[in-house]
Order: structure tokens, then C-alpha cells, then sequence
């Protein structure tokens, strides 16, 4: 069973890109998503609770920095 086969059921899947310079993401940020791919910056520092709360991840790239 394939990634999005699994998670049919959420309404879209997302592919995210986080801007270099941000270097948190909050809670409950993308709580609740489906996401295919997602890029963080090598300025990312903090990751807070829940941020990701019940989502699917794909893929994750973390840039070097």
C-alpha cells in the first residue's frame, strides 16, 4: 500500500518548503496534515510540541547549514 493510499482520507497532501532564516516551527503548526514532502532550513533551531501533531510525513530534507 502506497503513502497516499494509506492516508486517502485527509483532503490533500502538501508539499512544504520552510524559508531559510525561520528558526522555529510552533505547535500545532501542521497538526492534522498529510504531507508529501517537506524541506526545513539549516536555520531551524526549535521544533515545538505537537507541531505535528496526528500527521503523515512522506518525506523529510533537512538543508545543511
Amino acid at each position: 500500500m502506497s503513502f497516499k493510499e494509506k492516508y486517502s482520507n485527509f483532503t490533500s497532501s502538501l508539499k512544504i518548503t520552510i524559508s531559510e532564516g525561520i528558526t522555529s516551527i510552533g505547535e500545532w503548526s501542521f497538526a492534522n496534515n498529510c504531507i508529501d514532502n517537506m524541506e526545513l532550513p539549516s536555520s531551524l533551531i526549535s521544533i515545538e510540541s505537537d507541531a505535528f501533531k496526528n500527521s503523515y510525513i512522506d518525506n523529510i530534507n533537512i538543508k545543511e547549514g
